[in-house]
């Protein structure tokens, strides 16, 4: 009789293999969500540093990079609790700098998209005034 030896061994797609994957993905959308908001924020200093203070450009990129670190924060905070719900059998929540930081962060950059976006409104008032 025929009795291969791969099928004597664990399944590829277990359980505790699809919440390890499920897991490193979490961590892998982390880091590209940090590093797409770390682009957009280089983006606009090239602006910030031609003189451009007020472009749209530097706008939208504030507003972009506060949402995505936002984001970031969200992410985080449900792969630590996957990981220790589904891994390690145990809620445990652990207040880490990194959960204060990024929201705080994001707030900062949505707070500059509304500076700059109000003193663009009111440097093109500025500008129309003899």
């Amino acid at each position: 009789m025929i009795n291969p030896h791969f099928l004597e061994s664990e399944t590829l797609y277990s359980s505790d293999s699809i919440k390890v994957t499920v897991t490193q993905l979490l961590y892998i959308a982390m880091l590209f969500i940090f590093f797409k908001a770390i682009e957009l924020l280089t983006k606009s200093l090239s602006d910030l540093s031609e003189g451009n203070h007020f472009s749209s450009t530097v706008i939208k990129n504030f507003k972009n990079s506060g949402r995505l670190f936002i984001i970031l924060s969200i992410v985080e905070i449900s792969a630590k609790i996957f990981t220790n719900l589904f891994l390690e059998s145990k809620f445990v929540f652990k207040l880490d700098t990194s959960i204060i930081l990024f929201p705080i962060i994001g707030l900062f950059f949505l707070y500059l998209h509304e500076v700059f976006s109000k003193a663009r409104t009111l440097q093109n008032e500025n500008d129309l005034t003899i």
